[in-house]
């Protein structure tokens, strides 16, 4: 089963908080993904993730 996201907020670094359409949220750091050739490589330019 899959939530939709309602709400990301840029915490720091590469960490967010996520809240989904049922209320859950949590914190995600994306800092541990590897940069190239991936679908989060914009992520990896610090300016454009705190955009979140």
């Amino acid at each position: 089963m899959f939530f939709d996201i309602v709400n990301a907020e840029y915490i720091s670094d590469y960490k967010i908080k996520i809240e989904f359409e049922d209320g859950s949220q949590g914190e995600a750091d994306l800092s541990e993904y590897p940069e190239e050739n991936t679908v989060f490589n914009s992520f990896f330019d610090i300016d454009f993730f705190q955009k979140i």
